[in-house]
């Protein structure tokens, strides 16, 4: 594995070839459809109309979460571990998806309300779906185009790569190395660090 992982943060490693796939929303309510919930809550103008927008807000946050758990295939780890959200953005932030300011802003707000019992301002509130809608569109892409499978390799060394391809039903990520096949479990302990540097790379533009 340590050679798998020093290929795939090489500076020069590249993309030969991609899958693409799309997450479907296994949800009655996407994302985008809370968002707009909360946007039209937050025009009532009153102390519920704010409480009523910052739930949907957070709940746009929360869906969309557990969307990217899905795509990068810790859901059901997340779930037998009873992961809270401050640990799943913990995960998504650690994997490079979430910005440590958004994610700050996120649990800021979100301990203000639900910790604290604070009646949310109407700026505050607006503020905060601001932040929900800049997570979503910050990190659709690993939703609607998730790249499934994926040789990376190594410019100059034509040698030098590997195969990855991710199987969500049996949640394992199979990876070819020369003549070597591992199956990488999302409870492995490298499964985080190669699943970032996977996607850094495979959406890296050659």
């Amino acid at each position: 594995m340590d050679k798998v992982l020093a290929l795939i943060k090489d500076e020069n490693a590249v993309w030969g070839s991609r899958g693409h796939s799309l997450i479907k929303c296994p949800f009655d309510v996407t994302p985008m459809e809370y968002i707009q919930y909360a946007e039209e809550d937050s025009l009532e103008l009153s102390a519920k109309g704010c409480i009523n927008a910052f739930s949907n807000a957070k709940r746009a946050m929360d869906s969309q979460i557990d969307m990217l758990l899905i795509a990068f295939v810790l859901n059901n780890l997340a779930a037998k571990k009873n992961w809270n959200i401050p640990r799943k953005l913990e995960v998504l932030n650690k994997l490079g998806i979430v910005a440590p300011r958004i994610l700050a802003k996120f649990n800021k707000f979100r301990n203000l309300v639900e910790h604290d019992f604070v009646k949310p301002e109407q700026e505050k509130v607006e503020d905060f779906i601001d932040v929900v809608l800049l997570f979503i569109e910050s990190t659709k892409l690993y939703l609607v185009d998730f790249l499934d499978d994926a040789e990376i390799e190594v410019e100059d060394k034509f040698d030098y790569w590997l195969g990855v391809v991710i199987d969500r039903e049996s949640e394992i990520v199979n990876i070819s190395y020369s003549n070597t096949k591992i199956e990488l479990k999302p409870n492995n302990e490298h499964y985080i660090e190669f699943m970032k540097y996977y996607v850094a790379v495979a959406y890296r533009h050659r």
